[in-house]
């Protein structure tokens, strides 16, 4: 994959980014983000709004907004690193 190449398709989706930085846009439904990096500059980028109730599992982050049916699970990442990245995504 391309370092900044958007990635994510409407609906539900399983995402891997590749080596650089990624920009995974997200919509409604369900999606697995495998290995979000924020560090690596990875972000997530949506044109709607949504408000994320945040849940850690099993080293995992899922992210869920029931009003919008959208769930967002990344894989070995915690809310910390999330928030201290991209706290917009809980405002």
């Amino acid at each position: 994959m391309d370092p900044g190449l958007p990635l994510g398709v409407k609906g539900d989706s399983t995402i891997k980014g590749g080596r650089g930085a990624d920009r995974i846009h997200f919509s409604s439904g369900q999606d697995q983000i495998l290995d979000f990096r924020p560090q690596r500059g990875d972000r997530l980028i949506s044109n709607d709004q949504f408000s994320f109730e945040a849940t850690e599992f099993d080293g995992n982050l899922i992210l869920t907004d029931s009003d919008n049916k959208t769930q967002i699970n990344l894989y070995n990442i915690s809310l910390d690193a999330v928030l201290a990245i991209q706290p917009e995504l809980f405002s």
